[in-house]
This record gives structure tokens, sequence and C-alpha cells, in this order.
């Protein structure tokens, strides 16, 4: 028998009976939680205001009251929280994790926009876990008093349990995105039009977006106020915008700065602009420009536009536009001479120019157009990428050598360096103009990874592949060499696995690689830190051989044994879930459903010995139902085993993933049930243990009171987990982590996973 559904419902229905957003007006509520950048979590107790909810520990568990109940106030459940202090950050992303009580049951959450005045919502959501987008206009969540506002909802007659929300922000941190440039020479019409301002500047990288900012003075020319009051009048996408909203014949200040997902720029300068006056003012707008010639290739650093004719004229405004392929026309400066000088330019890329007089009576008409570029050339491709990088690997004392190929065309080259462990940034160490380069400033017994780009006048290529090395060190020895190298011969459709042992002393592998028939070169396929490799770049029934070699920060071993393997031919992109519904040790025949979580579901009956198989999967999250009495209420729940094809196996839990570490958490709960339906009650103080089968690597964490436990800095690979306790129900999930690839063609995640 199965728990009865309660009524579905959508964003509309609920946020009816959640409170207003908060404007700040009334001083603080209950509690709030400061932040100085980067991160901050904001447990699931730590409400500002709560209805029909109660904590438990950290969490808050939200219960809608059933339809048919009768009461006062709001039958939805909800939680409102806040974060303070924001300051100059900028929020990027929302992470709600919230595990509904039962199948069926879902929560929404809701973000104050301050743009709307209303609840941004998102919803109905059955995941354990859920991010919420904020980038691009991230300036609309944040209030006056820099607060941001968010409140999880759960409907009538469904529960879910608020564990904590996680909030990203950029602008506090020095790992955070780089901010976008400044605008600059901004510019804005003076009496060119009777019923607008057009005000236009120069971009710089990075924007995603722009804010337009005014200030109305009291004089027609000029102005001396010193402290203004600023009013945002627009968020154009483009480097240009018309402001409408005018009293002709008053000046305007303006002012315009970027903004990305990373935050917002520093403000550009700022200009005078004013609509001309009804009547036309006193005068007459300047004369047309004539005659306009621009240098080709005159000069290296430039292109220099020159005019005649313009009479009357102020100043001049000065636009251009790519030639090849056609771009849009762009402001790109002002000059009050008949010329101008154009640095902005790639040498040899042509443009097209024009001029424009303008006075404060209004402008001319544009000039005629002319095409110009700055010496090196009339045009040019970016060099090809290089290929074949390798670095020496503890041959020189004072430290480390690089040679590559490739890079057609590069008339200099770009070195850029990390440290091999852990995820520390690129940087750039070198711009060689020849295909090597002596890395000095390498550190004895650290090992690194480098890659390498090209470059020309007309741009960049593609990175390079990365290579380890690192420069020789005294007080060690090199690691012992690998044996019983083994790879598996059709095991697996789209891949070969390869293991072995020994290589006491490692820091990690190198794995070669050669064709047997015809017989190839030895290659580098691959780097590995634990004693197995996953070769997924094969042609399948193709035999490969492998052998592979330790490596340390003081030298290297000798080469492995060799073995060879190769993939199975046929087969497709999916996967396959397998497992079987059980009852102590006897099987169980009833209907198994596969629910892909926000899509679609899959029912088939068991099999002998009450086994079952979903095939041909795609990516996703699953979680697998079986309608029997059984699973719900008799113990000792020993359900059902999941396991998906390729390197993965049967397991309690697995996941493959890419990188160096990786962090993950889950909950484990004891299952109960009766009339009032089935409920998860969560199991703290029990022991789960990580492990990774073939290799030495065990860890075990206790859970806290919520059933909650957490592992940090896992090794890559394949890592099992397990609770260490009878009569569980797992709930994995993965965190921080891209479940990607030894043998699995496609990202997987396990929710609802029982262990046998």
């Amino acid at each position: 028998m199965q728990t009865p559904a309660p009524p579905a419902y959508q964003t509309s229905d609920v946020f009816t009976e959640v409170p207003e957003i908060p404007w700040d007006d009334e001083g603080p509520l209950h509690g709030a939680s400061e932040t100085s950048g980067g991160q901050i979590v904001v447990p699931g107790a730590e409400y500002l205001l709560k209805h029909n909810a109660e904590v438990h520990g950290t969490s808050l568990v939200l219960t809608g009251r059933p339809p048919d109940q009768e009461g006062d106030g709001p039958r939805v459940a909800y939680g409102l929280y806040r974060v303070s202090g924001l300051g100059e950050l900028h929020p990027l992303a929302l992470v709600t994790e919230c595990l509904p009580a039962f199948l069926g049951n879902h929560y929404f959450i809701g973000v104050a926009d301050y743009t709307s005045g209303e609840w941004m919502q998102f919803g109905p959501i059955s995941t354990p876990e859920y991010e919420v987008d904020l980038s691009g206009e991230n300036h609309r969540f944040v209030s006056r008093l820099g607060n941001l506002y968010f409140v999880v909802v759960v409907p009538p007659g469904h529960q879910a349990t608020h564990f904590q929300s996680t909030l990203f922000m950029a602008g506090g941190g020095g790992d955070d995105p780089a901010l976008p440039g400044a605008p600059h020479e901004l510019i804005a019409t003076d009496g060119a039009f009777e019923d607008r301002v057009v005000v236009e500047w120069i971009a710089d990288e990075g924007a995603a977006f722009y804010e337009v900012y005014r200030h109305a003075t009291e004089e027609f020319h000029g102005t001396s106020d010193t402290d203004p009051e600023w009013t945002l009048i627009g968020s154009p996408e483009t480097n240009r915008f018309v402001d409408e909203e005018v009293e002709p014949g008053r000046v305007y200040l303006y002012k315009a700065r970027s903004a990305s997902d990373a935050g917002f720029s520093e403000f550009s300068n700022i200009d005078a602009g004013y609509a001309a006056p009804a009547d036309g003012g006193e005068g007459d707008p300047p004369g047309r420009p004539f005659e306009l010639w621009a240098t080709d290739g005159e000069f290296d650093n430039g292109v220099k536009v020159q005019w005649d004719g313009g009479e009357g004229a102020a100043w001049f405004r000065v636009a251009r536009q790519d030639v090849e392929p056609e771009s849009e026309w762009v402001v790109i400066g002002e000059s009050e001479a008949a010329h101008y000088f154009d640095e902005e330019v790639v040498p040899g890329k042509i443009y097209r120019y024009k001029a424009q007089a303008v006075n404060e009576h209004g402008h001319s008409e544009w000039s005629n157009t002319d095409t110009g570029y700055a010496a090196g050339g009339t045009g040019g491709d970016p060099p090809a990428a290089p290929f074949e990088l390798w670095a020496s690997d503890g041959t020189y004392e004072n430290g480390v050598k690089l040679e590559w190929a490739g890079g057609e065309g590069a008339a200099w080259f770009i070195v850029e360096r990390r440290v091999a462990e852990g995820e520390s940034e690129w940087h750039v160490i070198g711009d060689p103009d020849g295909h090597s380069f002596f890395d000095e400033t390498a550190e004895p017994g650290v090992i690194y990874k480098y890659r390498v780009k090209a470059g020309n006048d007309y741009g960049e290529s593609e990175y390079s592949n990365t290579d380890t090395g690192y420069r020789a060190s005294g007080g060690g020895d090199p690691p012992g060499a690998p044996f019983e190298l083994w790879a598996t011969d059709g095991e697996f459709e789209n891949g070969v696995k390869v293991q072995w042992g020994g290589g006491e002393g490692a820091a990690w592998f190198r794995i070669q690689r050669q064709d047997v028939e015809p017989a190839t070169d030895w290659v580098v396929v691959g780097e590995a830190e634990g004693y197995h490799f996953f070769d997924d770049d094969v042609v399948p029934g193709k035999v490969y051989r492998y052998r592979a070699q330790a490596v340390n920060a003081h030298g290297q071993s000798d080469w492995s044994n060799s073995d060879t393997g190769f993939a199975k031919e046929g087969g497709g992109d999916g996967f396959k879930i397998v497992g079987s519904v059980k009852h102590g040790e006897g099987g169980l025949s009833c209907a198994v459903t596969l629910l892909v979580v926000g899509d679609d579901e899959v029912t088939h009956e068991t099999g002998e010995g009450g086994g079952f198989a979903f095939e041909n999967l795609e990516a996703g999250l699953y979680i697998v139902y079986p309608h029997h009495p059984e699973f719900l209420f008799s113990p000792p729940y020993k359900v059902f085993t999941l396991s998906a094809e390729h390197p993965v196996g049967e397991a309690h839990f697995s996941a493959t993933v890419a990188g160096d570490t990786f962090r993950a958490f889950g909950f484990v709960y004891s299952l109960s049930g009766g009339e009032g339906g089935l409920e998860l009650v969560p199991l703290g103080e029990t022991r789960v243990v990580a492990w990774q089968e073939g290799t030495e690597f065990e860890h075990a964490v206790y859970t806290n009171e919520d059933g909650y436990f957490l592992f940090e800095d896992l090794p890559g690979g394949v890592v099992l987990f397990k609770p260490t306790r009878e009569g569980y129900v797992f709930v994995p999930a993965i965190h921080d982590a891209q479940i990607s690839g030894e043998g699995i063609p496609h990202p997987l995640n396990f929710r609802g996973h029982m262990a046998e």
C-alpha cells in the first residue's frame, strides 16, 4: 500500500498566504545573520518568522495544515529568513537543503525582489537540494539596508524539513570572480533632441548590463552641486541609453557603471546633457562635417581620423564600426578639433569611421564614412593551439623545462602554471617567443601543472594539453615501480579500466598506451592519484597495451609491466539500474516505479527473486519505489539494492567524481508507518563509513541529531558509503562535486537508495 499523495499546488496557490516582502521600515525582526563575503550558512532553526513550523535541533520542520482541517490563520507552513550586512557584496546563488517527508510532498522558495516589490517564486520542488540563481541583476534582491530575505513554504497537507540554506556572494573576497571594467568616455547629448537625451559610453570588459544614473541640476549650463541626489533611471544591456523623462531646457548630470554576475564596477565619468527647448533656443545646430578620411597603416599605435566642415560646432562626436564582420556603430570619443586619434584598435583590423558636429542647439547629420587601420596588415587569424606539451620531472635542480609543438602563426606563447594538488588558480609565468620555456621559479618538492597558449596580433589560441613537472630536490627517493598491472578485456562498452599495485612512495601515476596492431609509439593518456585509471578515449573492439609509472617530487620509477585491454563493441549511451525487492531472504512480487524527478515515471513488475531492471537511462535524479505492504510497514526493511552497469558495480552507494577531492553528505533515517502514513525518523549518533575498494582509504563520521552526516576532502574515484546501523533508509546526495565519468556515460545521482 502507498501513502496517499496530498493535493498538488502551484506557486500562485501558496504565496497568497505568505507575508509580503519586508521593506526594512519597522526595525529588526527576530535574529539576523551577518556576513563579510564568500558564503554564509543559515540553519533552518534561525528563522525570523515562522508559521505551522517547529524547531528540531538546527532544522525547521514545516507542516502545512490539511485542507479538510479547520483552523485560524494561513494553511501553509513557512519559515522567513534574513541575511544582513551585505554592504557591497552581491548575491550569486541561494542553495536550500530541504527534504520533503513523503513521496508526492514538495515545497516552494521565495526571494524578496525589490524591483517588483514581490516574492520571486520557485516551485513546486521535491528534491532534497535546490539552487536559486541570483546572478544578473542581483542588486534587486538586496534592500536599502543591505538585507536579503527569503522564505521556505510548504503547502497545505504537505511536510518538509528545512535543514539549512547557503547564500553565495561575490565582491567580498580574493577568490571571487573579477568585477567588470568601468565604462569610460560617457557623453550625453546637448540639445540634440527636443524630447530626450541620449547617453552613450565606451564599454569595458566583463559587463553583462549597465546601470545609468541621473541628477537634475538647477542650471541650464553646468552645475555647482557637489552632493547631488542620483537616481537609477535604466539598466540597458548595450552602451547606449535614451532618457525620455526629461524637461526641455533643463540640464541633467549622467553617469553609468557596469554590472555582471560578480558585481558592479566603479562609476564612469560624469557628463551633462539636456533636451533642446521647445522654441529651439537662440541659434542653429552646426553644419555637417564632410570629406572625412582615416589613415591606412600610417601609424603602428592607432588610426587618425580627420574631416572638414561642421560650421558652428562646439565639439565633434566620432563613431566607429567593424568592417568584417560588420558591427553596430559605437561612439568611441569626442574632439573639440576637426580630428581624432583612435588608439583602441587591433593592428591590421579594418574599421569604418564617421563624425558628427554638436553645439547647444543640436547636432548635425553624420559625415561621410571612410575605412582605416593601424599598421600590422589588413587582417589575419589567431594562431593554432600548441600541442604535445611536456614538462621535466626532476631532471634539473634549478627549475622545470617545458617544450611543446604546434602553435602555427604564433608571435608569442603564454605559459601558465598552478600547483598540481588541490584547486589553486592558474598564473601566467612567462611569454616566450619560441617553443620552450624554463621555469626557474619552481619550488623544490612541489609538483606543478602547466599549460600553454599561442598569441599574435589577431588573438589567442585554445590551450594546449596539460602536463605536470617538478624540479629535483634532495632529501628523498623516487617511488617504487608499479607492478601487477592489468587491463579489462571487453568488460565495459565505453572504455578500458586499468589497475595496478606497488608504486610505494608515489604522489601520482602516469599512464601510457600504445596500439597493438599495428604497433605505435607509447603515448601518455592520463594521470591518476589512485591505483586505477579509466580510459574512455578508445575505439570499441580495438586492442591497446597499457603501462604505468609512479612519480613524486624526487623522481619517477621504472615502468610497470604492460597488459592489453579493449572495450566491448556495441551498446548504447545509457546506463542501467538493476536491483531486487526482498523481505528477509525471499524475493517479493510487486510493481516497482522509477520516478525521474521533475519529469516522468516508469513502472515495471518484479521478476524471479524480486528482481527488476530499468535500462537505457539518461542523466538525472531518480527515486526507485516498490509498491508492496512489506516495504512500507514490516521490519527489518531490507528492501532492495541499486547498481549501475560499468565500474560502479553493486554497492550501497557509489559515485565517480571528477577532480582531486569532493564533498558528500547524506541522511540516515529509521522507517516507521501506520495509519498516519510513512514517516522517516532521523537517526543521530549513527556511524557512517566511506571507503574505496582496492585502496587503504577508509573514513568514518557520526550523524548529528538530524541524521545528517558530512564527508570533506574525499579522494577522487569510486567511493562507497554505508551506515553501520540496522533498519535504516539512506538518502545520499552529492554537493560541490561533478559526478562524471569513470565508466558512467552521464552524470548520475541516487536518492532513496535503501541498502540490502
